[in-house]
């Protein structure tokens, strides 16, 4: 399955590629330094925490909402299996 992520992400450009380029080093960081499900959900919430404010302009504002897709979307892959657990 990896193999395909990273064959998608080798096909994206421009926006869709900056979307996920920092998801995949971020996962792979956390994973390795952390290891432990309730620290990548204690990263996540900090990260939330600290996304600057956006500015007024179309770019600032869709960058903003990518952030917090990002984080949102991972905390939810990570939280509902801790919570069946």
């Amino acid at each position: 399955q990896s193999s395909k992520f990273g064959y998608l992400c080798a096909q994206l450009e421009g926006d869709a590629a900056r979307a996920i380029s920092g998801l995949v080093h971020s996962v792979a960081l956390l994973r390795e330094r952390f290891g432990q499900e309730f620290k990548l959900v204690d990263a996540h919430y900090e990260a939330l925490l600290h996304i600057p404010a956006p500015s007024n302009n179309l770019a600032s504002l869709q960058s903003f909402y990518d952030n917090i897709q990002i984080h949102m979307r991972s905390l939810v892959q990570h939280l509902i299996p801790m919570a069946l657990s």
